[in-house]
């Protein structure tokens, strides 16, 4: 499968989760309150996994995806081996980054960096608060990774409804800001 064709299959089932996530927000307005892992456990747990059920997709088995999961750092990014990120989606269920020497070689398919502003915290842009999860996610997802990046940014409002939530996408170290959208 060409790394084309991965990530359009991946884009149409993260799409169908995201869709699904930010519609469940907006059903719960005011009655969900959530930080920034609390979304990520109720979007994997509640969407994701779901949408890779469904048996439509190249993800077919909930066991491909991880949270917090260990991947091997971008040279480009820092000196340690290893980085955990948020959500990740591999090639095969059961997969790590490692082989038998603890050396990350594994390259997930996808990664998904969240970044949550609740209403008690900071204002800042989105292209602020989501600054090194973006330069990390590019170095990941450039040529001759075929791999994807996700960048997720969800704020609050002061009554705990969902405002802005974009997700940013990284292919072949190309962004598009605005892959996903809803306000």
């Amino acid at each position: 499968m060409t790394a084309k064709k991965v990530g359009a299959d991946l884009d149409a089932m993260l799409e169908r989760a995201f869709t699904d996530f930010h519609a469940g927000l907006m059903k719960s307005r005011g009655k969900w309150f959530g930080k920034e892992r609390d979304c990520v456990n109720r979007f994997v747990m509640g969407h994701l996994l779901p949408a890779c059920s469904t048996g439509q997709y190249l993800v077919r088995d909930p066991a491909q995806i991880s949270i917090e999961m260990a991947v091997g750092q971008p040279k480009t990014v820092g000196t340690k081996l290893t980085a955990n990120k948020d959500v990740v989606i591999w090639r095969d269920k059961f997969s790590t980054c490692w082989n038998s020497h603890l050396k990350p070689v594994n390259t997930p398919l996808a990664v998904i960096e969240w970044k949550v502003r609740h209403p008690k915290a900071a204002k800042q842009s989105i292209r602020r608060a989501t600054s090194h999860d973006r330069a990390w996610l590019g170095a990941f997802a450039t040529p001759p990774s075929q791999s994807l990046g996700y960048s997720v940014y969800l704020e609050w409002t002061r009554d705990w409804v969902p405002g802005t939530f974009v997700v940013a996408r990284c292919m072949a170290g190309e962004w598009n800001d605005e892959w996903f959208v809803r306000s």
